[in-house]
């Protein structure tokens, strides 16, 4: 099974429901990551499977909190972002959030 069609069961079964525009970025975003953590040091986690679930499925879970609802607009900040998480899968689903990242690098 390819990434992109592992991701979308993997969204589907978290309850998230992911458009094809969102997972061809999710997947351009993986194929970065592999390809910059070849040089850069950026994720331990390289596996299709584990990507999908602990790096975009867990960044999502944000989405999900009753408590941290999300209005339109809402100003983000992902301070220590590393690799991206949660920043950028957050706003490839929500991309009516404002979301700055920030690292030290």
């Amino acid at each position: 099974m390819n990434f992109t069609d592992n991701l979308a069961i993997q969204l589907k079964a978290a309850g998230f429901s992911a458009t094809t525009d969102q997972l061809s970025q999710f997947t351009t975003y993986y194929e970065m990551l592999i390809e910059t953590n070849k040089y850069l040091n950026l994720t331990a986690i390289t596996d299709p499977h584990e990507v999908a679930v602990k790096h975009f499925v867990d960044s999502l879970t944000a989405l999900d909190d009753k408590d941290l609802i999300f209005k339109e607009g809402a100003k983000l900040l992902d301070l220590g972002t590393g690799a991206g998480f949660p920043g950028i899968p957050l706003a490839i689903m929500r991309p009516d959030l404002e979301i700055v990242l920030s690292d030290s690098l």
